[in-house]
């Protein structure tokens, strides 16, 4: 065991020496090819210039490390220009992708607006035979409600801005819709107002017929402005407020509260798509969700919102038109007495 231990150790030994010897010559080696690079690198290159006339020649002497660092850069600059040459060619080829994208976009825009001018000219056909049916019918005056104050459960500040054309689409498709079921119940309803009056908003808003109509329905000048404006209801006024308020049919209350310009207002649905709506009342006494009787008190007269005097502001809404609330009255006598205006009170 011990010889072979010791052959092991000379053997170790042996490799150290030849690993060693030969790391030193290859130092050596390296060494010296460094030295030559640096020596060659030092050298010059005569570049002999030779004239067409008499003049004598010239020389020109360029170091060699001079020479490799002019070709490195010329290589460079000759590469960046063919790089730059290959990308404008790519911009140029992206530019026109987008330009026939651009163009295709063009051309559906305006496919879009040819289509908004015939769903608009539709839409037109559609009001001239409302209008036309209205008049047939002896409603007179009846007003849209996207030319007014909007839908009446769309909160007002929606209207605010002037909307879109794809908007103006949507509103009057809203409109068309919730206005055809509603016209086919209201000619139903014209011919049974006597069947149905308790149903339908027939009676004076006003408890026992008392007060007068201080500012019709209908294109009126404005009291703070002075400037035309389409009023969509009646106001109806007993100079005094806190009389009382009676819901003019049977229905729900879907609205109770303070509405803008409306003051404390009460929001009625009744049967056969009829609203009413009351204004700038001093009290409410009904609450969101509750059935009314016609005749029943809901609320009393007041000036709340905007409003020049005490009143209730009177609307009638059938689907999504604004009619005159005079038109039914069932009663011909109190529609001919309460039509003689007093004093303008009114919003």
């Amino acid at each position: 065991m011990p010889s072979l231990l010791r052959s092991l150790k000379k053997r170790e030994n042996d490799a150290w020496r030849w690993m060693a010897a030969h790391a030193g010559v290859s130092a050596r080696a390296a060494g010296s090819r460094i030295a030559r690079f640096f020596r060659a690198s030092t050298q010059e290159i005569t570049i002999l210039l030779v004239p067409h006339t008499e003049r004598p020649s010239r020389g020109l002497r360029i170091p060699l490390y001079g020479l490799v660092l002019a070709g490195t850069l010329v290589a460079g600059m000759l590469g960046g220009a063919a790089y730059f040459l290959l990308s404008a060619g790519s911009i140029t080829r992206k530019l026109s992708v987008s330009d026939s994208a651009f163009s295709a976009v063009k051309t559906e825009r305006d496919q879009l607006q040819d289509q908004i001018s015939l769903f608009d000219k539709a839409y037109r056909g559609f009001k001239a035979a409302l209008d036309s049916e209205n008049a047939a019918l002896g409603r007179t005056g009846a007003a849209s409600l996207s030319g007014a104050t909007g839908f009446p459960f769309a909160p007002r500040a929606l209207f605010a801005k002037r909307p879109t054309a794809l908007q103006e689409i949507e509103a009057a498709s809203a409109s068309l819709d919730a206005a055809t079921g509603p016209m086919e119940e209201y000619g139903k309803a014209i011919q049974q107002m006597d069947q149905i009056k308790e149903t339908v908003p027939a009676v004076w808003p006003i408890k026992d017929g008392a007060g007068h109509m201080s500012f019709p329905f209908g294109p009126e000048p404005n009291p703070f402005t002075g400037e035309m404006y389409f009023h969509t209801g009646i106001d109806a006024s007993t100079y005094r407020s806190g009389d009382p308020i009676v819901a003019t049919g049977d229905g729900v209350v879907v609205f109770a509260g303070v509405d803008g310009g409306y003051g404390r207002c009460v929001f009625i649905m009744h049967a056969h798509g009829y609203y009413t709506r009351y204004g700038h009342m001093e009290r409410i006494l009904v609450y969101t969700g509750q059935k009314v009787k016609q005749g029943q008190v809901i609320g009393l007269i007041g000036m709340t919102g905007v409003a020049t005097g005490p009143h209730v502001h009177y609307e009638v809404i059938i689907g999504s038109q604004y009619v005159d609330p005079l038109d039914y009255l069932w009663s011909d006598t109190h529609a001919t007495t309460v039509i003689s205006q007093g004093p303008s009170d009114h919003d």
